[in-house]
């Protein structure tokens, strides 16, 4: 099943029955955004948890004009760094990420502006030190601009979605 508009932002998932009980709906998912997925592999995830995560997420995107208009490279890893700040004690802002529970290596960072959000995607790879901001060895990222319009839109069809996904249960 896909919700949303693949060559803005969509959601591709499929619930497998076998895998799923009267809570848990499990299945496959994944992100589309500019007709690219964020995924490059398969994963199996909790899809009624994993849509609501996303829809809330969406919702709470932050407006930035600076961060918006920053280079590619130097914005996310501005807006990595809001999140999992390298001070320990400094606050985590996580309204810069709308990046599913379970894509691990894969973040997904936005940032609106005039009425248009800048997605920022892809692959962080670490070094064998672990999964902080000094051990990066490599960014595979991709970026793309889509209409809040189009972001509203896919919030509300994964609204409609979830209740009729909790309802089967």
């Amino acid at each position: 099943m896909i919700l949303g508009d693949i060559s803005e932002i969509a959601v591709l998932y499929e619930i497998i029955e076998e895998w799923s009980d009267d809570t848990w709906k499990n299945g496959l998912f994944n992100i589309i955004i500019d007709n690219k997925y964020v995924m490059k592999e398969i994963i199996a995830s909790t899809i009624n948890s994993e849509l609501n995560a996303l829809s809330f997420r969406l919702g709470r995107i932050r407006e930035d004009s600076e961060l918006f208009f920053l280079e590619k490279e130097k914005a996310f890893i501005e807006m990595y760094l809001r999140i999992h700040p390298e001070n320990i004690e400094s606050e985590s802002d996580y309204s810069y990420s709308i990046t599913p529970n379970e894509f691990l290596d894969y973040h997904i960072l936005s940032v609106s502006y005039e009425g248009k959000t800048r997605f920022i995607f892809g692959k962080i790879i670490f070094d064998a030190k672990g999964y902080t901001f000094s051990n990066i060895e490599k960014i595979e990222i991709e970026e793309a601009i889509v209409s809040n319009t189009a972001i509203e839109k896919l919030i509300e069809k994964i609204n409609e979605k979830l209740k009729k996904v909790n309802r089967r249960g």
